[in-house]
C-alpha cells in the first residue's frame, strides 16, 4: 500500500510515464542489487576460513582500504552479471564460485528482463505507428520519452 502510494506521489512530482517509471525502477533496483552483491562477494572474500585463499587474498586486497576493495567487488559484479566477464577477478575458493554461478543466473535472468521489457516496447511503439518516432513526437505514443 505504501509502495503504491509512493509511486504515485513519484509518478506526479516527475511527471513520468508508466513505462518511464518503470525502467527508472528497473535502473534502481538492479544498482541497489548490484550494492548488496557486491558487499556480499567482498565479505565472502574477506572473511574466508582461510585467509590465504580466496580472491582478496590472491589479487592482494586484504590490506587495501574498504573503498578500494568494494571497488573491486563492484566490478567483478557489473562484468559478471552483464556476462562480460573479464576474469582479471574470480572466484578462488567452492564458496566463491557457488556465489558467483549465482550471480550469473541473476545476470542472464536481469537480461531475460530487460529484453522481455524492451520487446514489449517497441511492439507498442509498434501499434502506436512508427510515424511518431519518425517525427520526433514520443509524447502520442504515451512513453514521456
Amino acid at each position: 500500500r505504501e509502495r503504491a502510494m509512493l509511486s504515485r506521489n513519484l509518478h506526479k512530482m516527475l511527471k513520468l510515464s508508466d513505462s518511464s517509471e518503470k525502467m527508472l525502477l528497473f535502473v534502481f533496483s538492479f544498482c541497489a542489487l548490484s550494492h548488496v552483491t557486491s558487499c556480499l562477494w567482498c565479505m565472502i572474500g574477506k572473511f574466508n576460513s582461510n585467509p590465504t585463499q580466496g580472491w582478496v587474498f590472491t589479487y592482494q586486497y586484504q590490506d587495501s582500504e574498504i573503498w578500494e576493495l568494494y571497488l573491486a567487488g563492484l566490478y567483478w559484479t557489473v562484468t559478471t552479471i552483464t556476462t562480460v566477464g573479464y576474469g582479471d577477478i574470480s572466484p578462488q575458493t567452492a564458496l566463491e564460485r557457488i556465489y558467483g554461478m549465482v550471480i550469473m543466473i541473476f545476470g542472464v535472468l536481469s537480461y531475460s528482463f530487460a529484453i522481455s521489457y524492451l520487446s514489449g516496447f517497441i511492439s507498442k511503439m509498434d501499434k502506436a505507428g512508427g510515424n511518431d518516432l519518425k517525427n520526433g513526437d514520443f509524447g502520442q505514443i504515451g512513453y514521456g520519452l
